[in-house]
């Protein structure tokens, strides 16, 4: 028998029908993981692009919905899941073509060590049953740094025959860890590690060094806000004197105008002084036609009199 790629061996395989009841009761149980995978699968754009999205819709029948949208997904899946359930609603070589290429971009897309082990090792060996395919991938899958959980997962989601050879296979593995493996896992958290640390340093300075700018910043606004605080005190204490000194000349001003005469002191003076001046103009006539020190004596006494009020 001539070399043969393990893929291409999968890729063979028709899903018997025991196979399928045992994929459609798995796709029935929201809770089982297969369920949980194969939505998972579809509702992802990493797995199901928007032109496999549009693909399927259209197999299905399902128009009007965006390519590769949220709305279509979720439609895709409860149409897959109804078939899963009735098996009716959709042609069944339709809905198992869809399976395969859903699991088939789930390993090219997601698994890729897995995908890239599928195409790389082939074989001779005329057994192409289902232990020996998994024999083969077990030993290859260290090389290729393939995980157990993924190999599990394909074992699940593809149709391969169920035998106990196999699930043994599974088992030993579980209980014997994959010391390769388990280094790998080692080495690869202490880079983790050692990453964390650096960044954690990268952080704290970069952390630090916003706490300088920030109390050269508030130093910068405490100045300009002192210097304003030390203007409104000046300003404050001249308007307080300023203040001071016109209340004071408020006070002056009153005292000056209670000291002033009443109206009737001031009427009395103007009658007095008219008084006055009609004296003294007799007195002046007296003086044009009489002479004489007793006249002009009296006279200097009228003019004292005047200069006392």
């Amino acid at each position: 028998m001539a070399d043969v790629r393990l893929g291409a061996i999968v890729e063979s395989i028709e899903f018997s029908e025991e196979e399928k009841v045992r994929i459609l009761n798995g796709l029935k149980d929201k809770n089982s993981s297969l369920h949980k995978s194969f939505t998972q699968v579809i509702l992802s754009s990493n797995t199901i692009e928007p032109k496999d999205s549009a693909w399927i819709a259209k197999k299905l029948k399902l128009f009007g919905l965006r390519d590769g949208g949220d709305q279509q997904r979720e439609k895709i899946i409860e149409r897959l899941t109804t078939f899963a359930v009735t098996r009716g609603g959709t042609d069944e070589s339709i809905f198992w073509q869809i399976y395969r290429m859903t699991v088939s971009c789930l390993i090219i897309k997601k698994f890729t060590k897995l995908n890239e082990l599928l195409h790389k090792v082939v074989t001779d060996d005329q057994d192409q049953s289902t232990a020996k395919i998994f024999a083969h991938i077990n030993r290859e899958r260290t090389q290729f740094k393939v995980s157990l959980a993924e190999v599990k997962s394909f074992y699940e989601l593809w149709g391969f025959n169920r035998d106990a050879t196999t699930s043994q296979l599974f088992d030993n593995q579980d209980t014997n860890v994959d010391t390769e493996e388990l280094e790998n896992l080692k080495l690869s958290l202490k880079k983790n590690q050692s990453r964390i640390t650096e960044l954690a340093e990268e952080i704290r300075d970069e952390f630090n060094s916003k706490i300088v700018n920030l109390c050269k910043a508030v130093d910068d606004i405490d100045k300009p806000i002192e210097k304003l605080r030390l203007a409104q005190t000046l300003a404050a204490k001249e308007a307080t004197e300023r203040y001071e000194g016109i209340d004071k000349s408020i006070e002056y001003a009153r005292k000056e105008i209670r000291n002033l005469p009443d109206q009737r002191t001031i009427k009395s003076i103007k009658q007095e002084m008219e008084s006055l001046g009609s004296e003294i103009e007799k007195i002046n006539h007296n003086i044009s036609k009489n002479s004489g020190n007793a006249v002009k004596a009296r006279q200097r006494d009228l003019q004292s009199k005047r200069k006392n009020w």
